[in-house]
Formats: C-alpha cells, structure tokens, sequence
C-alpha cells in the first residue's frame, strides 16, 4: 500500500462560525444588518465575524445558496453587511403593483397590472447564511472553487479565478 503524502493544509485552517442560522434583518439608520445585536446570541455571532475573515453564503428561503462572498480585506461582519445592503443587476425580481389598502380597487381587466423586472437587494431574498473563518492563504482559491461547486445556482456576476503558487 502506498503512503500517502502529509497534506500541505492545515487542519484548522476552515472553522465554521455559523451555518444556515436564520436571519432576521434589522434596520439601522440607511443600512439592514443581518443580526440583531440587541438579541444575546445574535450579539455573540456579531463577535465573532467582526474579528474573523473568510467565506460567507446566502440563501433563499429554500435553503438554495443565492450569493457567496469572501470577506479578505474586510472582517466577514463588515462584508456580509456590505453585501446585505448592495443593490445587484444579477438580482431580480418580477413583480406586480397591486392596489393599497384603503385605496379604491379595480379589477385587472379594467386596470392593467404590468409584471415589471426590479432589481433586488439581498437582505429582500435571503433568509439564511452560513459563515466560515478561513486561513488568508485559502481564502481566495476556497471562493473561487466554492463557485465553481455551485454553477448556475449564484447570482454572484463574477466568476473568481484558483491561482497557483509553484516552488522554485
């Protein structure tokens, strides 16, 4: 039997902080966060993903991943809110004006309702998100893999690219 060689990755180097955790967004002044920090547990969440870095995953209501980001430069608090709040072209709607409460109604036949493309913001799609701190050297080529597992799942508009390091 063939010895297998050590891995070159260290085994902590992916740990997991939250997964499909529900969300329940609040609004704050302009922005929507994603926890409510008033909430005991969703305060110590809010801990933990401002002093981490990493991969983050939105999904639907259906538990679909919608969005996947990495949060390098940014803690993933400060990314996954950014990202909650930005409006995306990859992201629509169709939708329907219907009438107001308290307003006078008129059938369809008489006023016509036109189905109209709206583009969305994530904090109006997702319903769950899963959080991983990731060692900086992986975050990257993890993002982009991750991509690739999903295709044609993620609204994401940008495909990211593995890079390659060789020795010398």
């Amino acid at each position: 039997m063939k010895k297998r060689k050590p891995s070159r990755v260290l085994p902590n180097e992916i740990r997991p902080i939250v997964e499909f955790y529900p969300l329940k967004p609040v609004k704050r002044k302009v922005k929507w966060l994603i926890l409510d920090p008033k909430l005991p547990r969703d305060g110590l969440i809010q801990a933990e993903l401002k002093s981490a870095h990493g991969i983050y995953i939105f999904y639907n209501s259906q538990c679909r991943a919608i969005y996947l980001g990495k949060a390098d430069q940014l803690t993933l608090w400060k990314e996954l809110t950014n990202a909650f709040n930005r409006k995306r072209e990859a992201q629509t709607l169709f939708k329907v004006l219907h009438p107001i409460t308290g307003n006078a109604f008129k059938p369809a036949y008489k006023k016509k309702r036109g189905i109209r493309k709206r583009h969305v913001y994530l904090h109006e799609i997702a319903s769950f998100m899963s959080a991983y701190e990731v060692g900086d050297a992986l975050i990257r080529n993890l993002e982009a893999l991750l991509m690739r597992a999903f295709p044609n799942e993620l609204t994401n508009a940008k495909m990211e690219t593995i890079e390659f390091k060789t020795k010398k």
